[in-house]
């Protein structure tokens, strides 16, 4: 069989025309569709750590859950032990008091700074500085160890001594410590 010049050129045509529509195909229809698939999976492996972390949180929240009743109490519990009113108003005196019912005469309490609880939601540290002039130190000792027993919400953090040569069985005491108080 003979082919004459248009059956020739319908064929390259055809040939052509097959060889544009499988570029087309390619470059328009699977290229994009690849990159995304490549970007999708990526994107997919990125996430897994993310998917990790949050059912980590779900089992936090969870167990958190699971803790709250017996959180609502110890919260009950703790804002029960605190007095009402502004610390500025109640904790000096209580300070001023409990050191007289030990024997030391003088006990100055000045506020420092607050904290936000972020253990416990609706309390608030609050820093003191507690300034005894002329105390022994066996009897202040003891007034301190006692202070964190009787009184659970305060917790000291450190004290400093200072000795007077004039009055060698007195010293200074400088006391900071923190109080758990109401936000």
């Amino acid at each position: 069989m003979k082919l004459n010049k248009d059956h020739t050129q319908k064929i390259i045509l055809s040939t052509l025309l097959f060889v544009v529509v499988l570029y087309a195909y390619n470059a328009f229809l699977l290229g994009p569709l690849e990159t995304m698939q490549t970007r999708s999976k990526v994107a997919d492996e990125a996430l897994a750590p993310k998917l990790t972390d949050a059912k980590k949180q779900i089992a936090k929240t969870k167990q958190l859950e699971a803790s709250w009743p017996e959180s609502e109490i110890i919260i009950k519990q703790v804002d029960e032990m605190v007095p009402d009113g502004a610390p500025v108003a109640w904790f000096p005196p209580l300070m001023a008091d409990f050191f007289k019912q030990k024997g030391i005469e003088k006990a100055i309490a000045r506020p420092g700074r607050d904290t936000v609880g972020k253990e416990m939601l609706g309390f608030k540290e609050i820093g003191w500085g507690i300034e005894i002039p002329a105390a022994e130190f066996v009897p202040l000792a003891a007034a301190l160890s006692a202070l964190e027993n009787e009184h659970p919400l305060i917790e000291i953090q450190s004290f400093d001594i200072e000795a007077n040569r004039e009055t060698v069985q007195f010293q200074h005491f400088m006391v900071n410590l923190n109080s758990l108080s109401r936000q």
